[in-house]
């Protein structure tokens, strides 16, 4: 099973189903990351990297293991990027979204 930041929002409102399973590495051996934009198109999945939408991501991160493997979706914005350019952008993006949910989950820690 692969979780779906985006689609639990969609359709249930929050991360709460999670509290009971999220850390059952047998379950979500991986997990993936991604966020949706307020003015999403008519399908409702204009999907944007992670922490440049409204799906709380830190919540979702916060129910499952520190160590779990992420999956990033994001779509490409047409016309702006080559695939190496984006390939380059989106991840070190990621890197610096993922850095500061460490640095806050190190901050509350302490």
């Amino acid at each position: 099973m692969c979780l779906d930041p985006r689609q639990q929002i969609r359709e249930e409102g929050n991360f709460d189903s999670l509290k009971s399973v999220g850390m059952n590495r047998e379950l979500f051996p991986y997990v993936q990351l991604n966020d949706q934009a307020e003015a999403a198109g008519p399908s409702g999945s204009t999907g944007i990297l992670p922490g440049d939408g409204f799906v709380p991501l830190y919540d979702y991160l916060d129910a499952l293991p520190g160590d779990v493997d992420i999956s990033v979706e994001a779509q490409m914005p047409s016309d702006v990027y080559t695939g190496a350019e984006w390939c380059k952008v989106s991840v070190e993006r990621i890197r610096r979204y993922l850095d500061r949910y460490e640095a806050r989950k190190a901050s509350r820690a302490s």
